[in-house]
């Protein structure tokens, strides 16, 4: 399970105290840090090194690769995909705070494939005041800062669906630090299905399908063919699977081409049930569609197993056809293990 938190809210609701938090009391967690055109702050000058900002020009920033950018007042923000991939390394919790309600839209769909949690994060207005006073900033900021309290709060009353989570900052740093603790609690032990019908087939699923082989049963037929396309494609395959309302006797081109040979192979997908095994008729249709097309190979990948005809009929070519039941399958998903 990969859990990447959003963390919005203004100036002041306490976003880098739950962060410092996170950072020093949890274990596998990583934050993506931002490039940001604004001025540091006072109060950001000594932060242990637990800022999640790294304080560039205008110039800098004009010319920055940044798949994520948003506006916040007159200053830039922004931070790569690269950023987001390489903090889940070894990692199953990345926190990033985004002010900007329309980004953490499209995080939550660039990502649909983790468990992606959007909180809010609220303090009362009078809190607030009494809070950046204590940091030291004069009258005419703390009055722009409560506005953009406000402004943020209306944004938040107008996509309240957006949001999974509303942290209310009390003012109590220990009460605060439960709330943490709870949010921690419940994601650490939730349970997180896929939507096996929209998510990509990319590294994070395959790791899936490592932790998780029985939920290869939970894929339509052709989200199976496209997974299997893309483990031979990582096997060193050029591939191309067939159209979907194609009856031709095979699902996916698979040509491999070394210094050696070259040789295509005709691969036929079958996201069956165990109790629904792969019989003698399909070895001898894919054979006779290797042989009229002149094919060097073929291959039949299913989920579940081969009868024991299709087996001895197998044995008869197994020089130029390759079975791979669950049990083989599940071998090649290893490969994904780290």
């Amino acid at each position: 399970m990969k859990n990447l938190f959003l963390i919005d809210g203004a100036t002041g609701t306490s976003k880098s105290d739950l962060i410092n938090y996170i950072s020093n009391f949890k274990t596998d967690v990583s934050f993506v840090h931002k490039y940001t055109t604004r001025e540091k702050r006072i109060t950001e000058v000594d932060f242990l090194g637990k800022t999640d900002l790294t304080f560039i020009s205008n110039e800098e920033f004009e010319v920055g690769k940044f798949d994520y950018r948003y506006g916040y007042g007159d200053v830039s923000y922004g931070f790569s995909k690269k950023q987001i991939d390489d903090a889940f390394q070894n990692i199953n919790n990345v926190f990033i705070i985004v002010r900007n309600e329309d980004l953490i839209k499209k995080l939550k769909n660039d990502y649909n494939y983790l468990n992606v949690v959007s909180i809010y994060l609220y303090v009362d207005k009078d809190r607030l005041k009494d809070r950046l006073q204590n940091l030291g900033y004069d009258s005419k900021e703390i009055q722009f800062r409560t506005q953009r309290t406000d402004i943020a709060h209306r944004s938040y009353l107008k996509n309240p669906n957006l949001y999974d989570e509303i942290l209310i900052d009390s003012g109590s740093r220990m009460d605060f630090e439960r709330i943490i603790d709870l949010l921690w609690k419940k994601y650490m032990s939730k349970s997180i299905e896929y939507d096996l019908k929209l998510v990509p087939i990319n590294e994070e699923l395959k790791r899936y399908f490592f932790r998780h082989p029985e939920k290869l049963y939970d894929l339509d037929p052709r989200k199976f063919e496209e997974l299997v396309a893309d483990i031979l494609k990582d096997f060193g395959f050029d591939v191309k699977l067939t159209r979907a309302t194609r009856d031709g006797g095979f699902d996916i081109y698979a040509y491999m081409k070394n210094e050696i040979c070259s040789f295509l192979t005709f691969v036929e997908c079958k996201r069956w049930l165990p109790s629904n095994r792969v019989g003698i008729e399909v070895v001898q249709r894919l054979q006779g569609v290797q042989y009229i097309n002149k094919a060097d190979k073929s291959m039949i990948v299913t989920t579940s197993y081969f009868t024991p005809d299709a087996i001895r009929e197998h044995r008869k070519i197994e020089n130029s056809m390759q079975l791979v039941d669950y049990n083989k399958l599940t071998e090649w998903l290893k490969r994904y293990e780290k």
